[in-house]
């Protein structure tokens, strides 16, 4: 049969003795607990990126995979640079994105998940994990409004899935033959969204069949939220149309303002016309644990489904997402496929598959154990705990708010800030006492690109960027190891950036 290769005496994991195999995991973990906290705690002054280009990455880090492995001691070679090489996301100044860094107790169950490696399939496989996810996701329905023992849910691979269950879930309702036959070539079926919503909408639209141009943007206001009237006015122009109305997506905290859409106001305009309400709380849904400003989320409880990310706000380890229904055994009539080599009958239902066998109401079948990360995060920090991370996410934009309208005009707010996002503009000196018009806008919208990217290539902090026009920034609090120093560090440096570019901007506009 060939060539045999067992002279090359390839490393193989079992060949290694119990104490190597210990060892090594020891002092990996090790490694990895000592960057964690260096970046998390030890390192305020330090960097949040080592900003590289692919080419400088591969230098530095041999990503070639050979006939011969390294072995333990080599694969331990590369955990520090692993580490040292990529975004820290745990530093107190990372402030890029919707989640940030991750609590201990949640990284612990991230362990715990990857050395059972088992599946979510089905109870047999996952009893611990399966009772963990049940009595996780009722827990989530009693905070959210939504019924606890008659509801449903699932965790899922990320907002944008738990998001395109919500819409499967609605489609089915409306058109159950879709499950045999399809929607066919002439559906009708259209969907509603805010203009500011998640682009996930948009694209499981067009995932399902019916086209993005059936997900219609419905308009908002100044600060970024849905305005009833308008979607009641953009439902009446579809049945005008001869389209059928089936769907609405409210959102409990867009991605760029954090805004909280009305969801009372259009839970009547969804119970008007006999369509499914989503609620996307990807992002804000966590404001449902605090009594301070649990009211951003008003009517959620008349939602059919929700999305919820503790990823974010809650700050577990990535994914963390689940997708919760009011209707008890539809995910079930909707995903179904009673595929009997995994799923058997059992007289046992309440320990075995008439309650806990989940493989078969989700998109998944290996589903990946996602509960003891969140769990052990909320059995370390309770309700309260959890609480008191949310109110302090939004003391600190209330701060940020706070500065930069002291800041004397160096800084501007897009609109007041009534959530945990902030979304800001630097007006550099040179155009500070300028008339507002097209060549102040130009000149802050380079001034923003440029100085962004100064604040990617020193490092130190990290605020995202929106590419409107103008540009500007948008910070996202969301981390409790945040201090109002980090925010003042960051506006400095914000203003120090934009000051310097000013020679690449002018340039720039003469050009044009």
């Amino acid at each position: 049969f060939g060539h045999s290769r067992m002279d090359s005496a390839p490393c193989l994991p079992l060949k290694e003795d119990v104490a190597t195999r210990r060892s090594f995991l020891n002092r990996a973990f090790e490694t990895i607990t000592n960057s964690y906290f260096h970046s998390h705690d030890e390192n305020r002054e330090g960097k949040v990126v080592n900003h590289l280009k692919p080419h400088e990455i591969k230098k530095r880090i041999d990503f070639s995979i050979g006939e011969q492995g390294c072995g333990f001691e080599g694969t331990l070679d590369y955990v520090k640079p692993i580490l040292e090489n990529s975004v820290q996301t745990a530093h107190p100044r990372f402030m890029n994105m919707l989640f940030a860094g991750a609590e201990e107790a949640g990284i612990v169950g991230e362990l715990i998940a990857a050395v059972q490696n088992t599946s979510m399939a089905t109870f047999e496989v996952a009893p611990v994990f399966s009772v963990m996810e049940k009595e996780l996701l009722a827990h989530m329905r009693k905070l959210a409004g939504l019924p606890v023992e008659k509801g449903d849910g699932v965790f899922s691979p990320g907002g944008s899935i738990s998001n395109l269950y919500g819409m499967m879930c609605a489609r089915y309702r409306a058109m159950p033959s879709c499950k045999s036959s399809g929607i066919g070539a002439n559906s009708n079926l259209v969907a509603f969204t805010s203009e500011a919503a998640h682009y996930s909408t948009k694209r499981a639209s067009y995932v399902l069949g019916f086209g993005t141009q059936n997900c219609v943007p419905v308009k908002t206001d100044d600060l970024g939220r849905m305005i009833p009237e308008e979607l009641e006015r953009e439902i009446e122009k579809a049945i005008s149309e001869g389209m059928k109305p089936f769907y609405v997506s409210a959102t409990a905290g867009t991605t760029v303002e954090a805004a909280f859409d009305p969801i009372d106001r259009i839970a009547d305009v969804t119970e008007k016309y006999g369509l499914w309400l989503h609620v996307d709380g990807a992002y804000g849904g966590s404001v449902v644990v605090s009594r301070k400003h649990r009211h951003l989320a008003k009517g959620l409880e008349r939602a059919d489904s929700m999305t919820w990310n503790p990823h974010k706000l809650l700050g577990v380890p990535l994914q963390s997402s689940a997708f919760l229904v009011r209707e008890q055994g539809l995910l079930q009539e909707v995903m179904g496929m009673g595929a009997k080599y995994i799923f058997h009958d059992h007289d046992d239902e309440d320990s075995l598959a008439g309650c806990y066998d989940t493989g078969d109401k989700s998109l998944q079948c290996g589903r990946r154990v996602d509960a003891p990360k969140l769990w052990l995060a909320w059995k370390t920090y309770g309700d309260l705990g959890f609480e008191s991370r949310i109110d302090r996410a939004f003391e600190l934009a209330q701060y940020t708010s706070n500065c930069i309208n002291e800041s004397c005009g160096k800084f501007v707010l897009l609109h007041d800030v009534s959530s945990v996002n902030v979304c800001f503009r630097y007006v550099p000196q040179a155009v500070r006492d300028v008339e507002e018009g097209h060549y102040k806008e130009q000149y802050m919208h380079e001034t923003t690109k440029a100085s962004r990217m100064l604040m990617l290539e020193e490092g130190v902090v990290l605020v995202n960027q929106v590419s409107a026009f103008p540009a500007y920034y948008r910070l996202a609090l969301n981390s409790p190891s945040v201090k109002e120093e980090d925010l003042d560090f960051m506006l400095k440096k914000i203003e120090e950036y934009s000051e310097a570019v000013k020679g690449h901007v002018e340039s720039v506009l003469a050009g044009h």
